[in-house]
């Protein structure tokens, strides 16, 4: 997700620096408000998933330590 972000971010920079003062293409403009809007998601998502306390996760086919 990181990687996808670093690309997001580069785009959208890209494409900023195209984007003339004046009489943008809509097709110019569109794509970047994609990319942003895509770039917000993937920032939500991981904010989200910080939030969310890690679990273990346990290897099925692992053996208990506990014998029982």
């Amino acid at each position: 997700m990181e990687s996808r972000i670093w690309e997001l971010e580069k785009r959208i920079d890209d494409i900023r620096k195209r984007l003339p003062a004046h009489s943008a293409k809509p097709q110019l403009i569109q794509e970047l408000e994609d990319l942003e809007e895509e770039l917000d998601r993937l920032k939500d998502k991981i904010t989200a998933l910080s939030a969310v306390p890690s679990c273990r996760r346990r290897n099925p086919g692992a053996r208990s330590q506990n014998p029982e």
